[in-house]
């Protein structure tokens, strides 16, 4: 499983991280306002488009090995209930 800690170098591609402070523990400031900036629409979820944004930001090639199926993978990941939507508490766990 993807844990935030393994998330923070992938995700800085997108300009975010899902933070991880010191010794691997959760800073949830942090995590929150990577949550809100990917939350295309203010829907107060993410959905797998948010992470294809994420990974793929605007001029980033789509083929790069960063995100090509790891977009995919750390939704899945992260979407704990498997109902399409990553919650805020989803994410930041």
């Amino acid at each position: 499983m993807l844990g935030v800690v393994a998330m923070v170098g992938l995700l800085a591609v997108g300009g975010g991280y899902a933070a991880a402070a010191k010794d691997g523990k959760k800073d949830s400031a942090k995590c929150e306002e990577t949550f809100k900036r990917w939350d295309s629409g203010s829907k107060g979820y993410l959905d797998q488009r948010d992470f294809d944004m994420a990974y793929h930001p605007p001029g980033v090639h789509k083929g790069s090995p960063v995100g090509t199926t790891k977009n995919v993978t750390a939704f899945a990941e992260k979407d704990a209930n498997k109902d399409g939507r990553v919650t805020l508490e989803e994410f930041c766990r």
